[in-house]
């Protein structure tokens, strides 16, 4: 009885080194993979922030060539009576 139970305590302990090790294994893992999605994450933040500012500039441009496409058609005609 002892033997056995000597036996399926080492079985029970070599099964939870194995289940520690991987566990650690994917803690590492999912780790990895946060490091990864941040660096991706600020790298579109940055890149979505240019063209919020380059979007801003043309709106501005499209704004100005409005004004002076209306500057330029004149005042509007009047049907004659």
């Amino acid at each position: 009885r002892v033997a056995a139970a000597i036996a399926a305590m080492t079985s029970a302990q070599a099964a939870h080194t194995n289940a520690v090790q991987i566990h650690q294994a994917h803690v590492a893992a999912l780790a990895k993979t946060v490091v990864a999605q941040s660096t991706t994450s600020k790298a579109k933040t940055e890149e979505a922030g240019k063209l919020a500012i380059t979007v801003a500039a043309a709106q501005k441009q499209v704004e100005a060539l409005k004004a002076e496409y209306e500057k330029l058609k004149g005042p509007p005609k009047t049907a004659a009576k």
